[in-house]
C-alpha cells in the first residue's frame, strides 16, 4: 500500500472525527427523539406521571421489566443490557438561576458529570421542551422537562438504542 492510501484510510477518518466531522456511537442526533419529545403535551401533575409509568411496556427491545421505586422503572438485568426511566419530582421549590436546559442538565449531573451531546436552548419559553442527551459514567443518559412542571424525566441506558427506545416507550405511554 501506498503511503497517501494509508493515510486516505486511517489518519483522514481519524481528524474528521476529533474536528467534529464524525460521530462516536454515544451521540445522537438532535432529531433522533427531541422532535418526537416536542410532539407530546406533557403533564405538569403527579397523578399524569403516575398513568405514564403505569402504561410502560413490560418489555423494552427484548428486556424484561422489573421491580423498581415510585415513579420509575427499570428493564433487563445485567450492566451491559439495563435501562432506567425515572422521573425527578422537583417539588415546588424554584430553582434560581436554572430554566430549559441546564435545569435538566442540573437534575441529570446529580448522579455524576454529564458530557452532553444535544440539548435544548437554556432558556425556553411557554410549553416549549427542554431536553438533554449526552452520557454519564460510561451510561447514555437523556432528560427532559417542561416549563411551570415541577418534574424531569429521565433515561439512563447502556447503548444508544435503549436509550432510544426508553425515550420512545415514555411518548407512546404519555401518548396514550
Amino acid at each position: 500500500m501506498t503511503r497517501s492510501l494509508l493515510v486516505a484510510l486511517f489518519v483522514l477518518p481519524m481528524v474528521a472525527t476529533a474536528c467534529g466531522g464524525g460521530s462516536s456511537p454515544t451521540d445522537s442526533p438532535r432529531d433522533d427523539v427531541a422532535d418526537a419529545l416536542a410532539e407530546v403535551r406533557w403533564p405538569t401533575d403527579i397523578s399524569s406521571l403516575e398513568r405514564i409509568f403505569a402504561s410502560l411496556p413490560e418489555d423494552l427491545d427484548g428486556l424484561s421489566r422489573t421491580d423498581a421505586p415510585y415513579l420509575s422503572a427499570n428493564y433487563g438485568r445485567t450492566k451491559d443490557a439495563h435501562v432506567t426511566i425515572y422521573a425527578v419530582d422537583l417539588g415546588g421549590a424554584a430553582c434560581p438561576g436554572l430554566s430549559g436546559s441546564s435545569l435538566v442538565r442540573a437534575t441529570l449531573s446529580e448522579k455524576g458529570k454529564v458530557t452532553v451531546s444535544s440539548e435544548s436552548s437554556a432558556h425556553v419559553d411557554g410549553t416549549d421542551l427542554a431536553y438533554v442527551l449526552g452520557t454519564r459514567n460510561g451510561r447514555l443518559v437523556g432528560g427532559w422537562s417542561i416549563p411551570d412542571a415541577n418534574w424531569v424525566f429521565a433515561v439512563e441506558a447502556s447503548t444508544p438504542a435503549l436509550r432510544t427506545a426508553a425515550i420512545h416507550a415514555v411518548i407512546g405511554a404519555a401518548s396514550s
